[in-house]
């Protein structure tokens, strides 16, 4: 192989249908959550017009503990949306121009949620930040969905993925759109102050795998 020429990497599978080698997508999708998840941790530190005594620690540490909750739960929020990525493209032997763009706005997403994060570490018990937290990830979420669906689709060619798989998948993310919908109104229905609390029902993300698989076997399994 010449200079001029270029490796296996970056030459196009078929340029006539405008496919190429997923390798330098997936290298760009892993720069930018590596970015965005270490954003999540710039807010988690006691102000600086705070007294550096022990006094002024003491005072505010509570503060800070509420703040590195915060970190850690957008962290392991990220971290799924990375993980549920990687799994799906895995599958991925080409990419067009169309996945290119969903994924480049599937990205856009992601880096947004360091501001929903930081939003959340100044106005947590305000029900209007915690709604914007939410759309946020309700977004981020939505455009992952959207992202699988277009790159399993049989006609693309891109990936080899099963109607079944497919279906279910998608059933799964849109699962994972309500539940972060679900702190809306939870935000409002508690008592004033008390907004921080809702966030707490994404913990349900941890049943839907299992909540996917049974709905999709009673209402959407192929025949």
């Amino acid at each position: 192989m010449t200079e001029s020429e270029p490796d296996d990497s970056t030459r196009a599978l078929d340029r006539n249908r405008g496919l190429y080698r997923p390798e330098r997508l997936l290298t760009l999708v892993d720069g930018v959550f590596a970015i965005s998840m270490t954003l999540l941790a710039l807010d988690v530190r006691i102000p600086d017009d705070v007294p550096d005594t022990s006094a002024g620690f003491h005072a505010n540490v509570g503060n800070l503990l509420g703040r590195l909750g915060v970190f850690v739960a957008a962290f392991v929020i990220a971290s799924r949306f990375w993980l549920v990525h990687h799994r799906q493209m895995s599958a991925l032997e080409a990419v067009d121009v169309g996945l290119i763009e969903r994924t480049v706005l599937f990205l856009a997403a992601i880096t947004s949620l360091p501001v929903a994060t930081g939003v959340l570490f100044r106005f947590g018990d305000v029900p209007g930040a915690v709604t914007l937290a939410a759309v946020v990830l309700a977004v981020t979420a939505a455009l992952s969905a959207r992202l699988w669906w277009y790159m399993s689709s049989p006609r693309r060619g891109l990936a080899h993925i099963g109607v079944d798989e497919r279906r279910r998948v998608l059933v799964r993310s849109l699962l994972v759109v309500v539940v972060y919908l679900l702190a809306i109104p939870v935000a409002y229905a508690v008592p004033p102050g008390l907004a921080y609390i809702a966030p707490l029902v994404w913990l349900v993300l941890a049943a839907v795998d299992p909540l996917a698989a049974r709905l999709y076997g009673l209402f959407g399994r192929s025949r």
